[in-house]
Order: structure tokens, then C-alpha cells, then sequence
């Protein structure tokens, strides 16, 4: 077990079923039993230790396994505040990226993978291997929608939709 771990171990308890954490010791004024976790921006929960700020996933994988996450953790089900350990997993990069749920915010139709290159015909894409691979061009955004999703379930190992 790291150092790390030993010492979120004394200042706090997981719990692997409901996934929260609380305090476990009187910290800050914060009294012992006291769950702990700020809803940050991103949508992921977080907390202050040591004079840091720790996303309360990475805290979770740490109090569970006594390691530090080796690379990125993933929400299976895709709820940044489900901190259950059931619902996480190591990951890298790439496998992250392809359980995304939601468009980027700068897709101006809000539909992952599905873009408009004209009035009424939409294209559907999925980056594999970073190759951009187009699936099609369609008159309808569900149509587009759905062959991006049949892509997506068969080409990216890390999905969950």
C-alpha cells in the first residue's frame, strides 16, 4: 500500500456499495462521518486533501485498491458522480473517449457523431484508430444518429451505449 493511501485511509472511509466517501477524521471543522464532495463544473465530484484538490473518483479508486489510479478512471454507466467501484475502471485515453455519451459542446446539433453538411443531409463519423471514418450521409438526423451508434457498439471496445 502507498503512502498516499495510507494516509486518505486515516483521513477518510469508502464505501465500494454507495460509493461515498466520508470524513475520518475532524479536518478543516468537518467532523468525522461527514460525507465530503463538491459537485465541480465538469460534473465530477471532488474534495480538498492535503491542501489539494482530488477528484473524488481517483479518491475512491485509491481508498479501494491502495494504489493511485495508474492511468485514467472511466464511469461505466457514464455518471461523473457515481463513484461506486462497481462502476469504475482503469482506462486509457482512446478507451475513455469511446464511452463519451454526449456530443461535444461546440457540435451545434447536440447529436454525437452527426453533423449537418447541408440542408437536410446530415453525416455520420467515428474516429477509429485516429482514422475519421465516414459511416454515410443521410437525409434525417435519427437515421445518421443510428448509424453512428451501430458503428460505435461495433468498433469501439471501450463503449458502453
Amino acid at each position: 500500500m502507498s503512502h498516499a493511501a495510507t494516509a486518505a485511509r486515516k483521513a477518510f472511509a469508502y464505501d465500494d456499495a454507495t460509493g461515498r466517501i466520508v470524513r475520518g477524521e475532524t479536518r478543516g471543522g468537518q467532523l468525522p462521518g461527514t460525507v465530503v464532495g463538491t459537485l465541480r463544473r465538469d460534473g465530477y465530484l471532488s474534495c480538498r486533501f492535503n491542501g489539494r484538490e482530488i477528484l473524488l473518483h481517483r479518491l475512491a479508486w485509491l481508498l479501494h485498491y491502495g494504489e493511485p489510479p495508474a492511468n485514467e478512471i472511466d464511469h461505466i454507466n457514464g455518471d461523473r458522480t457515481d463513484n461506486r467501484i462497481a462502476n469504475l475502471r482503469l482506462v486509457d485515453r482512446a478507451t475513455n473517449n469511446q464511452n463519451r455519451r454526449k456530443a461535444h459542446a461546440n457540435n451545434k446539433l447536440g447529436v454525437l457523431g452527426v453533423s449537418q453538411v447541408a440542408t437536410g443531409v446530415y453525416t455520420a463519423r467515428i474516429r477509429v484508430n485516429k482514422r475519421l471514418i465516414l459511416l454515410g450521409r443521410f437525409l434525417s438526423i435519427d437515421h445518421a444518429s443510428a448509424a453512428y451508434l451501430r458503428a460505435k457498439r461495433q468498433l469501439h471496445g471501450g463503449n458502453t451505449l
